[in-house]
């Protein structure tokens, strides 16, 4: 309500005259402070989400982020091109109920190249090399595990062919009780051997349990 005889009201009337005197509200700066930590939580919060939910087409468009922080993602293997590579087209949770492109001319420049990290396979005939022995039935094993179906990858580096290296889980089934890990499965099974040249990685698994998968195997 206000005074009588005055076009102020009262709080405003009670603001000092000095001109040195502090006339910001006694309140103001906790709550400016407050509402730029929201604000700048939201927004924090609002990238992750972001970056989380964006679909990555390929391997140049990888984030840093996620090869520096070993990032995991989802999606489709579209495409088993060698024993041990395959093409995968992500698909983070908007993406989830989306159609994959059926269409290999589609696809192009929408998958992620992926090189299945601490497995050595036999390699397929090209360029005018012959395969290497059992490198077709390496394949076809591969097939069998992972085309289309769901797997989730791990990165950890972008090799000189320009596929990323990943350690690879997936369920062999869709009733499998847990997700298994590509690379022991290929190697305990016989379809690889461990992988141990230079830039070799072995995830949270460690060189060991590779070694005794491998030693299974034989």
């Amino acid at each position: 309500m206000r005074a009588a005889g005055s076009g102020r009201g009262p709080l405003l009337r009670r603001l000092p005259s000095s001109p040195r005197a502090e006339l910001r509200h006694p309140y103001s700066t906790t709550a400016i402070g407050i509402s730029t930590a929201v604000a700048a939580a939201v927004g924090y919060l609002a990238k992750k989400g972001y970056d989380n939910l964006r679909r990555i087409p390929n391997v140049q468009a990888i984030p840093p982020a996620y090869i520096e922080g070993q990032r995991e993602i989802r999606g489709v293997v579209t495409n088993v091109r060698d024993p041990d590579n395959f093409r995968l087209y992500h698909t983070p949770w908007p993406y989830s109920f989306w159609p994959i492109p059926l269409n290999t001319k589609d696809r192009l420049g929408k998958t992620i190249h992926v090189r299945i990290a601490g497995a050595d396979a036999p390699e397929l005939g090209r360029f005018g090399k012959p395969p290497q022995a059992y490198a077709k039935e390496a394949q076809e094993w591969l097939k069998s595990q992972i085309l289309d179906k769901v797997v989730f990858c791990t990165f950890h580096r972008v090799d000189h062919y320009d596929r990323v290296v990943a350690t690879v889980y997936y369920r062999p089934t869709t009733d499998s009780p847990a997700v298994r890990n590509l690379s022991l499965e290929m190697v305990r099974h016989g379809w690889a051997r461990v992988y141990t040249q230079h830039g070799a990685v072995y995830g949270v698994e460690g060189i060991g349990q590779y070694l005794e998968a491998e030693r299974e195997a034989k």
